[in-house]
């Protein structure tokens, strides 16, 4: 499957969601992360946080930013201060989705049915449900 992504006004061709790397900026240096190991980002008092296999790290950024920035279909916004990749999810259950790492976070009232559709789509179109 060929995806084209537009990151920054940058243009990204690849052949595999797999090679698409994410920038941010930490500490005043620049880091290449693999989607793929984003679990989540985090937003609180106006500080965003990028949680991953790795660790956390503080960047300068604006959630609504960062959203417009992460693929569409992996990332998705669960309320006002998280925005989840659905690569990482290990259990949905309640309105509370638990990640790989073990962190739970809770979908808002308001973004549920969005959430249960769209998670729905890419768990069939990741053959991860028969």
């Amino acid at each position: 499957m060929i995806i084209v992504f537009f990151l920054n006004k940058q243009f990204i061709f690849t052949l595999n969601c797999t090679q698409i790397k994410y920038r941010v900026s930490f500490n005043g240096q620049s880091y290449f992360l693999d989607i793929r190991e984003i679990l989540y980002l985090e937003s609180y008092y106006r500080k965003t946080s990028v949680i991953s296999q790795e660790g956390r790290m503080r960047i300068r950024a604006k959630l609504n930013e960062e959203e417009d920035r992460l693929p569409k279909e992996s990332f998705i916004r669960i309320n006002q201060h998280n925005l989840i990749n659905m690569q990482q999810i290990r259990n949905v259950k309640a309105g509370i989705v638990q990640m790989q790492n073990g962190d739970c976070l809770y979908v808002n009232d308001s973004r549920k049915k969005i959430f249960e559709t769209r998670y729905q789509e890419f768990l069939e179109r990741s053959c991860r449900i028969l």
